[in-house]
């Protein structure tokens, strides 16, 4: 197993593999690849996702397999809504651009649930 992690400066739009938002041109963004389980790997993201994605780790991933980059995949197989919704507002304080990115992605998914009585966004 090994990571490499390196900083960069966009010369174009990215697609963040943690939010699945825009990188603009000129942004500061994460390059991160590696190793796990025999499998290479590699992402790009807005730094505070890595971040937000970091903090969600003990809570979303599975321990002997990891946790796969992309959160709004993660979060909607894994809880409901309302419970999606309470883990983001836990971590808005800290990483507020980063979990309004991650809503705006899973909008769609969390007003599913706002149609059946559930409260957010």
């Amino acid at each position: 197993m090994f990571i490499s992690e390196t900083k960069h400066t966009a010369r174009k739009a990215h697609r963040c593999d943690y939010c699945r938002g825009t990188i603009p041109a000129g942004t500061s963004y994460l390059n991160i690849s590696g190793k796990w389980q025999g499998d290479f790997y590699s992402a790009r993201g807005h730094t505070d996702c890595r971040d937000l994605w970091l903090a969600l780790y003990d809570e979303y991933a599975d321990h002997g397999e990891g946790m796969a980059f992309d959160l709004p995949e993660v979060i909607s197989d894994l809880v409901s809504p309302q419970e999606a919704q309470e883990s983001l507002d836990a971590q808005r304080g800290y990483f507020p651009h980063a979990v309004n990115r991650l809503e705006w992605s899973l909008r769609r998914w969390l007003a599913d649930d706002d149609a059946e009585g559930g409260a957010h966004v």
